[in-house]
This record gives structure tokens, C-alpha cells and sequence, in this order.
């Protein structure tokens, strides 16, 4: 067996800069045994990463005796693309272990390792423990058939980063394993494929079951602008990690579970009524941007315990929010039209900018809910915003009644919030807050306190009444 047969070199491309990166990782489970002094060949074709170009990429490898592996038996190589298109071939085993004083090798029965150039501090050659991140051991130019060789890290010129450049049309991913010795069997018990690239122009965003989709560190705001899409639930659904921004301004489609992870901000920007699954958002923050629409009408969002929600846009997926509720974008409208639940936990966010009060949804935050039920946990809060408001100012001395949320779908509602006032400024000496629920609508009450000479005038008043009324019960006095 020449591993020239199943390798073709081609020089690494170069590298791209993070900004605007996404990485894609695709989960393969599927068992293949790799045959005693034979090679098992699982070819992948990937027309979905979303990609324009590929910047870096990593393996994970899930290995297993069948019954009795010897690591040091292994070759394994990741192509991409075919023959005619040059096809761009790694190395990511070559007999690990193996050298002219120890010819056998690593005497590992199994491994579960990550390969990651950019990660690895030391080349998978010298894997002592069958766990841990490694370089590729790169080294096309020796041949695992032949008789052993000192190992040099100058030899290791095929690494992953040799499968980096533009996406080919073929879309064509193989990784093969082969048992270069006699008396042992392994098998492949699964793998990840991770690619790092440009997001394309269109097209679709498939990872498949368990796969996931993440930002890249140093991307500030990524555009992604092809469709995300969603297939399995539970382990077998997407997870997007976002550290700091993502824009997701193709949109979500498919009837799978997609679960938000990481600190950072998922924006849904365009149309995303294809989607008819469940959105988890577990960490950080989900937004919608202004003309969003989320789902159809089937379909659901929960929100935990320390991640938010936010944005603009339609929601049209039946909501439970048991963290932050933060609706706008400084202040803005958010429409549910599914329904809308708080929990005991969940804290809307209603947020007041300046002293004109005028617009609901521009001077003030709104919500509409114009389909299914509002339900309202009793230990909810509602939590008034308004640390720059100047309560001095004339537009507050009068009473107020500010619809937090406006329910005109015909649906019920029940429940009603905790007030928090402690983000509301300093409004003591001029006023109160309180909500209420009135006609079905949430309602944020201001109530101001007369003023000082309002209440003298009162007083003078009463005090004249009732000198008047003594004067005059005197004088009929016989």
C-alpha cells in the first residue's frame, strides 16, 4: 500500500484574518471498524458550512480497539475536494510513537483527541495519554509502510492548515484510517469536522445533528448571511456560541432545537418564518433586529435564568422567559403574536429615555402581544428604567398611564408584576410608581405628588369653608 495513492500534496494557503470568521462543526456518529493491515475510507460531502473560504480546520477523532487497538498502528489522512480539483490532503497520523528504536509504536487501545494546529502545543507523534489536543503529525513524506525513521518536526509540512484556501465545488471531505501491521483492529467510533472560514454571500447553514455554529476570537460582528438551519433535538440539535456578536441576517429555518450559548449578543435579523422549532437561549443575549420575524405560528423560545432577550422585531413562537426581558433598542416595540409567558424568575425591563413621553415604543419601551395568552408569574418584576429622567420637568407633573404591554390579540391574561423602582431615578419628592393591569393591558402608573402650593390653596380653602359656615350657624342663633 503507497499512501501516495490516497495523498496529494498541495502547499498550504494562506491564512485569513479572524475578523468576520465563523467556524462550523459537523458531528459524524456512525461506528466504521477499520480492518486489520486494512483502511476504512467515510466520505462526507458538505454543501452546507456556509462558507466562501477556509481559514483553518480541526479534527476531533473518538478511536477504539476492535477488540485489541494499537495506536501506533494508525495512518490517518483528511482530503478535501477531488482529484481534478487538486484535492488538498492533511496528515493527521503517521504511526504515532514509532521510530528506529521503538518500532511498534504508541501501545494506546483508545483515544478520544482533538487535532488542532492552532491549539496543540506539541504534535500528536509524541501522544502519551489517550485524551488531550494535538498538533497533526503532518508528515506526508514519510511512508508508514517503510521501515521506521527518527522523527523530525521539519518533515510535518501537511499539517491542517494544508486544507485551508477557497471552497471547492465538490464540497468533498474523506478522512481515512488504514492499520499499517498485522494482529490488531480498531475502530473509528465517530469524528467532528470543524471549519473556520468566510461566511458566503447565501446559500444555507446545515452543522446536522449535534453539529453547532460559533463566532471566531477577534471577531467584533459577524454577518452571517446564509440561512442557519435546524434538524434534530435534545443532543442531536444546533448550538450557535456567541462571544461577542453575531448577526444572523439570513435567518433560522427547520423544525429542530437550536440552543444559544456564550456571553455574546445572537441577532436575528431577516425573515426567519421557515422556522417552526424551538429556540433554547441558555447564556448571554438573543436579539431581534427592527424588521425580524421569528416563526410562523408554530414553534417555541425559552429564555433562562441569566440570558436575555432584546431587539425589535415580530416573535412569532409561542414565548416562556424566565431571565431578562429587555424589548428595543433604546427604547423600541417587540410584537409577540404566539403568546407570552413570565416566569418567577423573569424580569421585563421597561425602559423611559428623556422627559417627552410622547411616543409610545420611541420615548418609551412596548410590548404588543397580538396573539395567544399573556401569563404572568406574581413574583415576576418589572423593573422601570429611567435613571436619566428629570422628574422636575413639567411632562411629570401631571398623571401618567404608560401601556408596558398591550394585549389585542383576544387572548387571556393573568398575573400580574412585582414592581422594581430601584433603576427608576430620583423621583421620591415628586411622585410614585405602581402597575396595574387594566383591561387586559400592563400598565406602568405615575403618580405625581401635589404641588406645595396646591395643597396651601386647598387648605385656605377648607379653613374659609368652615369659618363661613360657623359664621353663618352664629348668626341664625336666636
Amino acid at each position: 500500500m503507497n499512501p501516495r495513492h490516497f495523498l496529494w500534496l498541495l502547499a498550504p494557503a494562506a491564512v485569513l484574518p479572524a475578523t468576520g470568521q465563523i467556524r462550523v462543526e459537523t458531528k459524524f456518529t456512525t461506528p466504521s471498524a477499520i480492518p486489520d493491515r486494512g483502511q476504512v475510507a467515510d466520505v462526507r460531502v458538505l454543501g452546507d458550512l456556509g462558507l466562501s473560504s477556509i481559514s483553518g480546520v480541526a479534527v476531533d477523532l473518538a478511536l477504539s480497539g476492535a477488540p485489541a487497538m494499537r495506536l501506533g498502528d494508525l495512518y490517518g489522512t483528511l482530503t478535501y475536494g477531488t482529484a481534478s480539483e487538486n484535492e488538498r490532503v492533511s496528515v493527521l497520523l503517521n504511526r504515532p510513537g514509532v521510530s528506529n528504536s521503538n518500532p511498534w509504536g504508541s501501545s494506546l487501545g483508545s483515544a478520544s483527541i482533538t487535532l488542532d494546529d492552532t491549539l496543540g502545543t506539541a504534535s500528536v507523534f509524541g501522544i502519551s495519554a489517550g485524551s488531550g489536543i494535538y498538533q497533526a503529525d503532518g508528515r506526508l513524506s514519510v511512508n508508514p509502510l517503510a521501515a521506521p525513521v527518527v522523527y523530525n518536526p521539519a518533515d510535518a509540512t501537511t499539517g491542517l492548515a494544508a486544507l485551508n484556501g477557497g471552497i471547492l465545488a465538490s464540497n468533498t471531505w474523506v478522512l481515512m484510517l488504514a492499520d499499517t501491521r498485522q494482529g490488531a483492529a480498531a475502530q473509528l467510533s465517530g469524528w467532528t469536522l470543524r471549519v473556520t472560514g468566510m461566511p458566503a454571500a447565501g446559500g444555507s447553514i446545515n452543522p446536522g445533528l449535534g453539529g453547532g455554529i460559533s463566532d471566531t476570537p477577534g471577531a467584533t460582528d459577524t454577518d452571517v448571511k446564509a440561512t442557519l438551519v435546524t434538524t434534530g433535538t435534545g443532543t442531536g440539535g444546533v448550538t450557535a456560541s456567541v462571544t461577542d456578536q453575531m448577526t444572523l441576517s439570513g435567518g433560522l429555518s427547520g423544525n429542530g432545537e437550536l440552543t444559544k450559548t456564550g456571553g455574546g449578543n445572537l441577532v436575528i435579523g431577516g425573515t426567519s418564518a421557515g422556522f417552526g422549532g424551538h429556540l433554547q437561549v441558555d447564556a448571554g443575549r438573543v436579539s431581534l433586529a427592527s424588521g425580524a420575524t421569528l416563526g410562523s405560528g408554530s414553534g417555541s423560545m425559552e429564555i433562562a435564568p441569566g440570558a436575555t432577550l432584546g431587539g425589535l422585531g415580530g416573535i412569532n413562537v409561542s414565548t416562556e422567559i424566565h431571565g431578562v426581558h429587555a424589548p428595543g433598542n433604546s427604547p423600541g416595540l417587540q410584537t409577540f403574536a404566539a403568546g407570552l409567558t413570565y416566569g418567577g424568575d423573569a424580569v421585563l425591563e421597561w425602559e423611559i429615555v428623556g422627559n417627552t413621553l410622547g411616543l409610545r415604543g420611541t420615548d418609551y419601551d412596548a410590548v404588543d402581544l397580538t396573539g395567544g395568552d399573556l401569563g404572568i408569574n406574581p413574583l415576576a418584576t418589572l423593573a422601570i428604567l429611567a435613571s436619566g429622567t428629570d422628574y422636575s420637568q413639567a411632562a411629570w407633573a401631571a398623571p401618567r398611564s404608560f401601556a408596558v404591554i398591550d394585549v389585542s390579540g383576544g387572548g387571556s391574561v393573568s398575573g400580574s408584576f412585582t414592581l422594581d423602582v430601584s433603576g427608576a431615578g430620583s423621583f421620591g419628592t415628586y411622585g410614585s410608581w405602581s402597575t396595574t393591569v387594566s383591561g387586559g393591558d400592563v400598565m406602568a402608573v405615575w403618580t405625581p405628588i401635589p404641588e406645595s402650593g396646591t395643597f396651601l390653596l386647598g387648605g385656605l380653602g377648607i379653613l374659609l369653608m368652615f369659618r363661613r359656615n360657623r359664621s353663618s350657624s352664629s348668626w341664625a342663633t336666636p
